[in-house]
């Protein structure tokens, strides 16, 4: 079905199945303006983009599936490069080398109250991102929805953003996968995240839960990260790039990573920023194979940690910073925070101290150095490194 003749057109409970297109809109071609109610959209296929449906106009969709739908490029539900809003529906099942739900193109889009469920990015012309919503130099808002056991086979489990502005609020991001970022990956641009969840999502590489590179402005607010793990660094949050991020209110709770079980950023990666991490708790974290129990921050050039009213606790290392390690480069400024019962299998159960500390009102107790009792390292609470 194409809409393309300047018609206001409204659908209520349409059936669309197993169409093909050898361009684009497997099933429907929008270009004006089209309201779907209640439709149902499923095996439908495009040889180019939108596998179901492909819109250039205005397009509001309620109470929706959208179901094993294929786009052979871009976004298998949606291909968007107008304006679009979502409300209650269900995106499952798709396949597209990027955006297995939503693809966006700069394009305006709000999704709330939806399901990306079991979606996939695949390998293709480019690598596969963003297997429940690939956004290109677009803005994104997403409101109350979950993401669940979505794969991408490079960046972004659930989501991939690149160059635009990402906004999640009240949302589950659980049980997604992905090369980097198993949650969330974003490239460029801004982000700002409340009041959601992040759990049990996995990357191959960096950020378990959500990958950040060159994000210029980010924000996570009264957000939960538990349980997410990385082949490499960063099980919860990993940054790269010129990356700025506040914490508030964030709970950093039991994710793994080889380095950085909670938080990591590598001059490996190009990292340098300002972190801000306030009224936060980073707990039960783990690095595996290296350094950072809790965080492990090594930028590339000068740059501060801010640390205020927050608890870094139960964190393991297998090697140094069962609680905190960062580099030459870090400046922490920590104040009004208990770090506590961490440990390190070698130097600094608290802290392991390369670069610059400075703290102020902050309690170190309890923490353990040489957690595996070789009887070589030193500094359980704090070890300063040369």
């Amino acid at each position: 079905m194409k809409n393309d003749n300047a018609v206001v057109m409204v659908l209520n409970r349409p059936i669309f199945t197993n169409n093909q297109s050898n361009g684009s809109g497997g099933a429907i071609a929008n270009l004006s303006t089209l309201t779907l109610n209640q439709a149902y959209l499923g095996n439908n296929r495009a040889l180019l983009d939108g596998g179901s449906v492909l819109n250039g106009g205005d397009l509001t969709v309620n109470q929706t599936t959208f179901q094993n739908n294929v786009a052979d490029r871009y976004g298998a539900g949606i291909h968007n490069s107008g304006q679009l809003e979502v409300e209650g529906s269900a995106f499952q099942g798709g396949s597209a080398i990027a955006g297995g739900g939503i693809f966006s193109d700069n394009g305006q889009n709000q999704v709330a109250n939806s399901l990306f469920e079991g979606n996939v990015a695949t390998g293709g012309l480019t690598t596969g991102d963003g297997a429940g919503i690939y956004s290109y130099q677009s803005q994104f808002d997403v409101a109350t929805s979950t993401f669940q056991n979505n794969q991408a086979e490079d960046f972004g489990g659930a989501i991939a953003s690149l160059e635009g502005y990402l906004s999640i609020v009240g949302t589950t991001i659980s049980g997604n996968s992905a090369r980097v970022g198993g949650g969330l990956h974003q490239n460029l641009g801004s982000l700002a995240i409340a009041d959601s969840i992040f759990l049990n999502n996995q990357s191959l590489l960096q950020g378990g839960g959500l990958d950040l590179f060159g994000v210029s402005n980010a924000s996570i607010q009264r957000t939960l990260l538990q349980g997410n793990q990385a082949g490499d660094g960063g099980g919860g949050i990993a940054l790269g790039g010129a990356t700025n991020l506040t914490l508030d209110q964030v709970s950093l709770l039991q994710n793994q990573g080889f380095r950085g079980g909670g938080l990591d950023a590598q001059l490996g990666r190009n990292y340098q920023g300002t972190l801000n991490i306030i009224d936060s708790t980073i707990a039960g974290n783990q690095s595996t194979s290296v350094n950072g129990g809790g965080m492990d921050v090594n930028p590339i050039a000068s740059s501060p940690v801010n640390i205020s009213g927050s608890t870094i606790s139960q964190n393991r290392s297998a090697r140094d910073g069962g609680g905190i390690v960062f580099g030459p480069n870090a400046i922490f400024n920590i104040s009004n925070t208990t770090i506590s019962e961490n440990q390190a299998n070698g130097r600094g159960g608290g802290i392991a101290n390369f670069g610059t500390l400075n703290l102020t009102h902050t309690t170190l107790a309890d923490n353990q150095s040489d957690a595996d009792s070789n009887g070589a390292e030193a500094g359980g609470d704090c070890s300063p490194m040369s």
